[in-house]
């Protein structure tokens, strides 16, 4: 029986095949200290350091295809498929402080469609504040989830802000 203080033993050779046989995932760096892992999809990058891991576990979607789950030792999860990591958006509340209904799962290319659906929504002849607010918490839920997975979004922080400053300007 292990005893809180000693970390149990985990199966990184796990991960790490499975990522090698995936068609969406590469395995950037893998030492004992860290684990990288990009996404072919958007090149994005998920930096994940061994001593947050708590358990790899084995699973399997509704069409019988293997997965990965990693539980970090903060409560945070991220879910490893062929060719994503997906993982749970921040929870978020609207102006009212009421919470907003969010997906179980995400990955990092839904910011690319909340960001087009943002545009969407801000450029479009029937202009709807409530929608464009919706969506602009939805985008951060996103985006913060996806960082506390570990994934560095430093320029899609800035999307928004640029957005907002390409309509009010156009509005002038």
């Amino acid at each position: 029986m292990n005893s809180s203080n000693e970390p149990t033993e985990i199966n990184y050779n796990l991960l790490t095949e499975y990522i090698f046989n995936s068609t969406g995932l590469d395995l950037v760096v893998q030492s004992e200290i860290e684990i990288q892992i990009e996404q072919k999809a958007d090149n994005k990058v998920l930096l994940l350091p061994t001593h947050k891991i708590e358990t790899i576990l084995t699973r399997f979607d509704e069409k019988g295809d293997r997965f990965l789950q990693v539980n970090y030792l903060d409560g945070c999860k991220i879910l490893v498929t062929d060719r994503l990591i997906g993982f749970k958006p921040d929870d978020a509340e609207d102006s009212e402080g009421h919470g907003v209904q969010l997906p179980n799962v995400v990955t990092t290319p839904d910011i690319i469609s909340v960001i087009e659906a943002i545009e969407n929504s801000m450029f479009n002849d029937e202009f709807n504040e409530n929608e464009i607010r919706s969506l602009k918490t939805l985008y951060n839920s996103v985006l913060s989830g996806a960082e506390k997975a570990g994934f560095t979004l430093s320029e899609e922080r800035t999307w928004l802000s640029r957005l907002n400053l390409t309509y009010y300007r156009g509005a002038a």
